[in-house]
């Protein structure tokens, strides 16, 4: 009697899990996208996440993360994607 159980509910956790893999490969199809405050993290998140991530960034290249004012038209940048 408890192998007629212990098969039950394995047998219920596979179907379970293969029902819901498709899922969840279907909602991580869609590519994340994040903004970085300066290029060096924008490049570590290319990094680690690969082509699953799209990143920008919000200080200009040359810019001094000190001295970065940001503009009106900078809120507009993570939306914009």
């Amino acid at each position: 009697m408890k192998k007629v159980r212990v098969f039950t509910s394995l047998a219920v956790t596979v179907t379970v899990i293969s029902l819901a893999l498709p899922g969840l490969a279907h909602s991580q199809a869609k590519k994340l996208t994040a903004l970085a405050s300066i290029t060096i993290i924008q490049d570590i998140a290319k990094n680690v996440a690969g082509d699953k991530i799209n990143v920008d960034y919000l200080v200009p290249t040359d810019g001094d993360v000190h001295q970065f004012q940001p503009a009106p038209a900078d809120i507009k940048i993570p939306t914009s994607t």
